[in-house]
């Protein structure tokens, strides 16, 4: 309603009182619906008041449209759309539900999907104040790992791609991290491509975890989200320790035993054979020797009943992608001498200190007869070997035992030449020792040792002279 400039509009009060004209005495009420046809436009209003709303598909909205008269609107799918029709409970997936004054029109949208993207009115239908409020609902594609398995594997030597296959709406920028760190820190020859990480010659270094996120960025909508993928590389056996092209030195005493052991990374897992010196042929199980399998690890052990035993072995792992060999040369040495003197230097509740004495014995020249066949006719040579292990001594082995309801543990410990410290020992028990020394040529015999009490718990380190210390 307009006003003569200069002028003020006063509009009467519901309830008020108004002269019928200058002198009349005829008074009348103003009723609310004629106070209502000369007011302004009633106000619309949605809750919430966003104008732009953007929801994934799945999501649920729930908008409420309120008058400032208290009069009930009614809600449309766009500004020249159909009304959508009311539902009891507001359950449908669209449709809306009168709540009153105070609660308005509801509207529910739930489960939404694409379908349900465009412009929603709420609008006064009476024709006499023409009045709405309209949102528009944008509906996003939440974040989808496509062909992304958490578990992919490549082959060393060959090229090979990390996949990682997203998609939404907005499109999500990928970002990489490999084993903790951004891709180009960690891994720097790789290549970022469109669906995933890019390697031209794979390597058993490339293997391990690798985080591949996806990030939705715009005015509307913020979201992410990762997925851990764990490649694994399929590779030829390696070996654990001792550069592959040099041999591995043992030492043995005649009489005893040693282990020759060939242990490797391969995957999948590698087949070990073992071969000696004098006869190419793959080694079974002689008489002097036995072959133990574990997974890409092989132990022969070798009793070292005469010097022919002594020598080349070479141990071979093969698997479907590759095969490396290693040479293990078994030398002739001498039995380490026994410790002739073991003393208790400390003991408390864990740990104990044993004094430990190996009598020095001087260069030996030890010979040896080897049988060899040359030329038909069976000859003997001496070879004179300087004793390798004679003065050596790298440490001691010792075999505690403790009784518990009768039954005797045992365990046992290496330890170094000076000082021999026991650890991880029960507290508050008493155990009988044995020990023996670790030369390069393998142990002793062993001696009986001290026995030694652990303390209880709290009770500061007692040594031998009686004294504490900390």
């Amino acid at each position: 309603m307009g006003s003569t400039p200069g002028m003020t509009a006063v509009f009467p009060r519901v309830g008020s009182v108004q002269q019928a004209g200058a002198g009349s005495a005829v008074v009348a009420r103003v009723t609310r619906e004629e106070a209502l046809m000369v007011s302004d436009t009633v106000a619309v209003e949605i809750t919430p008041q966003n104008v732009i709303v953007a929801k994934f598909i799945g999501d649920n909205y729930v908008a409420s449209c309120n008058t400032s008269d208290g009069s009930k609107p009614r809600w449309f799918a766009g500004r020249g759309g159909a009304a959508i029709q009311g539902t009891s409970g507001g359950t449908a997936v669209s449709g809306t539900v009168w709540r009153g004054p105070t609660g308005g029109l509801q509207i529910y949208i739930s489960k939404i999907n694409k379908a349900d993207r465009g412009e929603y009115c709420c609008r006064m239908t009476d024709g006499k104040r023409p009045a709405e409020r309209c949102f528009e609902l944008t509906v996003k594609e939440p974040i989808e790992f496509l062909d992304t398995p958490t578990e992919q594997t490549a082959t060393e030597g060959n090229p090979a791609i990390i996949k990682c296959e997203v998609t939404g709406d907005p499109q999500p920028e990928i970002q990489w991290k490999v084993r903790g760190q951004p891709w180009n820190v960690a891994a720097p020859h790789l290549n970022q491509i469109a669906d995933g990480l890019s390697i031209t010659e794979v390597t058993v270094s490339d293997q391990g975890l690798y985080e591949c996120t996806a990030i939705q960025m715009s005015e509307q909508v913020a979201s992410q989200r990762s997925r851990n993928i764990t490649l694994r590389v399929r590779h030829k056996p390696k070996f654990l320790s001792s550069p592959p092209n040099s041999p591995t030195v043992v030492f043995g005493y005649l009489t005893g035993e040693v282990n020759l052991t060939c242990a490797v990374s391969a995957d999948p897992p590698a087949s070990i054979a073992w071969y000696p010196e004098k006869d190419r042929q793959q080694l079974t199980e002689p008489m002097a020797s036995r072959v133990t399998h574990e997974l890409n690890k092989s132990t022969l052990r070798v009793k070292l009943s005469n010097a022919t035993v002594f020598g080349k072995y070479r141990c071979r792992a093969k698997n479907e992608i590759g095969s490396v060999q290693r040479d293990i040369l078994l030398q002739q040495g001498v039995q380490p001498k026994p410790p002739h003197h073991v003393t208790v230097a400390s003991v408390g509740a864990t740990i104990a200190v044993l004094d430990v004495q190996t009598p020095v014995v001087g260069p030996k020249v030890q010979q040896s007869t080897q049988s060899s066949h040359k030329s038909g006719k069976d000859g003997a040579s001496a070879a004179a070997t300087k004793n390798p292990g004679a003065n050596d001594t790298l440490g001691y082995r010792v075999r505690l035992t403790r009784t518990i309801n009768g039954t005797d543990l045992s365990f046992e410990q290496d330890c170094d030449p000076a000082p021999c410290q026991l650890r991880s020992l029960t507290p508050g028990t008493n155990y009988t020792t044995r020990i023996a020394t670790r030369g390069r040529a393998g142990l002793s015999d062993w001696v009986v040792g001290p026995m030694l009490t652990t303390a209880f718990p709290n009770v500061k380190l007692e040594t031998q002279n009686g004294r504490r210390r900390n």
